[in-house]
């Protein structure tokens, strides 16, 4: 049986790349499909900060109606499941 190579991670290449514009580009997107999904009161917010690993994009209730459907409904969760890519 064949044994599995030795992987060596290029850090550096892979942290530039996890924190491209591309990367955060395609985060902010799927964050916006989320959101509509969601419905009216979600918001996203998309950083590239220099000091993390990573971009990273959140989707949240800005409203307190929105608040309250995720609350009761699990808006997000559904919405997440539903702009999932396939």
């Amino acid at each position: 049986m064949a044994r599995n190579p030795p992987v060596r991670l290029n850090l550096p290449g892979l942290n530039k790349v996890m924190k491209s514009k591309g990367i955060s580009d395609k985060l902010d997107s799927l964050g916006h499909k989320v959101a509509r999904t969601a419905g009216p009161g979600f918001v996203v917010e998309t950083d590239r900060p220099e000091h993390r690993w990573i971009a990273r994009t959140r989707v949240r209730a800005a409203t307190r109606e929105a608040r309250i459907r995720e609350a009761r409904e699990d808006a997000l969760k559904r919405a997440l499941d539903a702009a999932r890519e396939r």
